[in-house]
């Protein structure tokens, strides 16, 4: 049997990251190509994650501290 656990209350783990690379693709998706300007207009995808990762480290630290901080 295999199971999908998907943790999105943090309750588990730590969910800020997840919490980004959903809300990221859905405002992408909703809004359109006019507004993909952050991230390089890229949506996340399990292939390009780390590399965003990388790319994208200070503004991720931003909106992870960002968010922990709310909490």
């Amino acid at each position: 049997m295999k199971i999908l656990a998907v943790d999105y209350d943090g309750v588990i783990s730590d969910s800020a990251l997840k919490s980004l690379f959903i809300s990221h693709n859905a405002y992408c998706k909703y809004f359109g190509s006019e507004v993909k300007r952050n991230f390089g207009g890229e949506l996340f995808t399990f292939e390009n994650w780390k590399e965003i990762q990388e790319q994208y480290k200070k503004e991720i630290n931003d909106y992870y501290h960002s968010s922990c901080t709310t909490l």
